[in-house]
């Protein structure tokens, strides 16, 4: 019989009666530990830290434990990385509601959900466990798969309720150095390929496979660096094909209060404005998200005059703005040539920020500072276009996390710039700042088109079509960034095809394993009934 290296120790005593309160807690400041470095402002460290968390809740699950063990450690340790990162959602939760124990309440909530995916996580890789027995090179295969299959489809699922916060996309932290691979994979592919190696590699260590690990570990670093040195080869962006558009990207650096104040909001959409006018004059200005929030007493008629008077001089805008529409607030961007009438309305809303899930307002009636909740819209929105000619598919913050946000606007062999649009100024996190660069870079490299971001206290930016950031500003001083780029046709294969080909081999790999899992049980069902007998 052939043991793991591990089991050649003593440490599966550890699990005894006097071990799991300790335990329990230990995974709980693993996870809190693991968090903590998740923030720092060092994309190695968040990336090695990941992949401490993946093997260690991967390993720790095939042990000898029980289910009920495996998913309390699973939930603890869930918890305690969601608390260290997910803390500015009680700022946020906090400055929206008018009682404290509501918004620690809705915390505690929020991280009980987002923990579970590591119980559950942890159940499955648990249950497919078997696969490892005798270490058979294709069911050894299958757990692999199946395990990093439900690392990702559980992060997918969790994307699609009403209270998602898909927050943390391992892969992004790769777009610098393999930006190809998310054209063909997109974000959730890149995922899984993590999860995949990573869960791997631990798995041939685990059991003692050291030279099989070498080799492992030599054929990733000769494909990581043959993806690495292509993008760096591949320096300039064909656009013969394209319109080329004269950008100016607006970043903003004004306060809550500022939103708050009529006054205040008046001067910043004046100053806005002025910007927009510098010479030389750009085909297309881009502001940061509720640039125009309806505290602004900036009378219609300016507006839409100070408007007319940049488009008269070639140049359009497209702005964040809040919508009154009858009691419902609603998060829009608006085009100056269309007046002020929305081109884009928010369709992805911050839970429980922004918006409050049905559930929610059935259990506790209790409104948001605002008032009223912004309304979310989930509807296909087709692009607008500039001069009928370039079409524009627009983002506004929380959306650009979700994969098919700028997917579902475009239209194929349509040149087409990709603008995302922002408010971070709530947060002085500046990782999270840093975070939402790295998701506009992933979105730009999966259509492999220009993507113009503008936002007001994060990192506004210019990015090319390899996810590569041309040009970049940031601080508390309002500016812009003037860049001439290309406006493509999307050919990517994750254009065509966006996340099926990930979810459908998760799916596959999944059902595989607990077919082999179930037909085990029934196996050993049998061997029991017939020493019965």
């Amino acid at each position: 019989m052939k043991y793991s290296v591990l089991e050649r120790y003593p440490i599966k005593d550890l699990a005894g009666l006097y071990f799991v309160p300790f335990s329990l807690i230990l995974s709980f400041v693993f996870g809190l530990v693991i968090s903590m470095v998740v923030t720092i402002d060092m994309t190695i460290v968040r990336y090695a830290s990941f992949l401490v968390s993946v093997v260690w809740l991967t390993l720790i699950s095939t042990g000898v434990v029980g289910f009920l063990f495996i998913f309390n450690i699973g939930l603890m340790f869930g918890f305690g990385l969601n608390i260290g990162t997910l803390g500015w959602i009680f700022q946020y939760i906090h400055s929206e509601y008018n009682g404290e124990f509501i918004a620690f309440g809705t915390y505690f909530f929020i991280l009980v959900v987002l923990s579970l995916r590591f119980a559950l996580v942890s159940i499955f890789i648990k249950l497919v466990s078997p696969l490892l027995d005798g270490f058979s090179p294709l069911k050894v295969l299958l757990f692999i798969l199946s395990s990093s299959s439900v690392y990702v489809l559980s992060g997918y699922i969790y994307s699609l309720g009403e209270s998602a916060f898909p927050w943390f996309h391992p892969g992004a932290f790769l777009v610098d150095y393999i930006p190809t691979v998310f054209s063909v994979s997109g974000g959730l592919g890149v995922d899984f390929l993590l999860c995949f190696n990573v869960i791997g590699l631990a798995v041939l260590l685990y059991y003692g496979r050291f030279r099989t690990a070498a080799i492992y570990v030599a054929i990733t670093v000769l494909a990581v660096s043959f993806f690495y040195f292509h993008s760096k080869n591949n320096t300039e962006t064909t656009i013969t094909s394209g319109n080329t558009v004269r950008l100016r990207v607006l970043h903003g650096a004004n306060d809550v209060m500022t939103k708050q104040s009529s006054s205040s909001a008046s001067a910043k959409v004046r100053k806005y404005l002025a910007l927009s006018g510098f010479a030389p004059s750009p085909d297309l200005v881009i502001w940061p998200e509720s640039s125009v929030p309806l505290a602004s007493v900036l009378s219609r008629q300016t507006f839409i005059s100070a408007m007319s008077s940049l488009v008269e001089k070639g140049t359009d805008v497209i702005y964040g703005a809040q919508f009154q529409k009858g009691l419902e607030l609603v998060n829009v961007a608006n085009q100056g040539t269309r007046g002020l009438k929305p081109v884009y309305t928010k369709q992805r809303l911050v839970p429980f920020g922004e918006f409050r899930p049905t559930f929610y307002k059935k259990l506790i009636n209790m409104p948001l500072s605002r008032g009223e909740d912004i309304s979310p819209v989930r509807k296909s929105q087709k692009p607008t276009s500039l001069s009928g000619q370039v079409e524009l598919a627009i983002s506004i913050c929380f959306e650009a996390l979700f994969s098919n946000t700028y997917r579902e606007q475009l239209r194929h062999e349509r040149p087409t710039l990709l603008l995302l649009l922002s408010d971070l100024q709530w947060s002085s996190a500046p990782w999270i700042k840093r975070y939402l660069l790295l998701i506009a870079q992933t979105r730009a490299a999966e259509l492999g088109l220009f993507l113009a971001y503008s936002t007001n206290g994060g990192i506004s930016a210019v990015i090319d079509p390899e996810g590569r950031i041309l040009a970049s500003v940031s601080g508390n001083k309002t500016e812009f960034i003037d860049a001439e780029v290309s406006a493509l046709a999307s050919s990517t294969t994750f254009s065509k095809y966006g996340d099926t080909p990930v979810i459908a081999l998760s799916l596959l790999s999944i059902f595989c394993a607990g077919i082999w899992v179930a037909s085990q049980w029934r196996r050993q069902r049998r061997q029991i009934h017939y020493k019965e007998i």
